[in-house]
């Protein structure tokens, strides 16, 4: 958990941040030259209540999937 403040009471626009995030993760070899991939990040932003923009909570749900494919190979730099 993340909390940004305004530096002094006395500014006009006082925002004071709080950031959740959760990532999860997980990957699985097919074979040793694919693997399959998934992820998800929840992320949670509340102003303060002392804040005079009250409209800009957020949420936001980002998933991910992807197939990566590779083929190992050596470099000879010795020549």
């Amino acid at each position: 958990m993340r909390k940004a403040e305004s530096l002094s009471d006395r500014q006009v626009q006082r925002i004071d941040v709080t950031v959740f995030t959760v990532t999860l993760g997980a990957a699985y070899r097919i074979n040793p030259y694919v693997t399959v991939f998934g992820g998800y990040s929840f992320l949670r932003q509340r102003l303060g209540s002392s804040s005079t923009t009250p409209d800009f909570d957020a949420d936001e749900n980002r998933v991910k999937v992807g197939v990566q494919f590779g083929y190992p190979f050596a470099f000879d730099l010795g020549k």
